[in-house]
């Protein structure tokens, strides 16, 4: 066998190991890239009385708010006629009536 033969040989068997290894080190490495950090101040809606609804930060829909619920930084709420709610950031409360919106910060 020739040394031309032997060096074709030894790159055919090469080039598949090199694409399988490149793409476990592709298929390992994105789930890290896709984590993100968790928000770095969150609220808890303590209180609702009546109708309170809840959208969520980048939504369109606005579904009844929960109590417990935590609210992050895009959030919105809305408080219609004769209901209330109270929002809670730290030892910090906010109180939010009839008619009222707010956005989270």
């Amino acid at each position: 066998m020739s040394e031309a033969q032997t060096a074709m040989r030894k790159s055919i068997f090469l080039f598949p190991v090199l694409i399988l290894l490149g793409g476990l080190l592709f298929a390992f490495s994105s789930p890290a890239q896709a984590d993100d950090d968790p928000p770095g101040r969150v609220a808890r809606l303590n209180y609702i009385q009546g109708s309170v609804s809840f959208q969520p930060g980048g939504e369109t829909d606005w579904v009844q708010a929960n109590p417990n619920r935590p609210l992050t930084e895009g959030d919105n709420l809305w408080a219609d006629r004769n209901s209330r709610g109270e929002l809670h950031i730290g030892s910090s409360s906010i109180r939010i009536a009839r008619f009222n919106w707010r956005k989270v910060r």
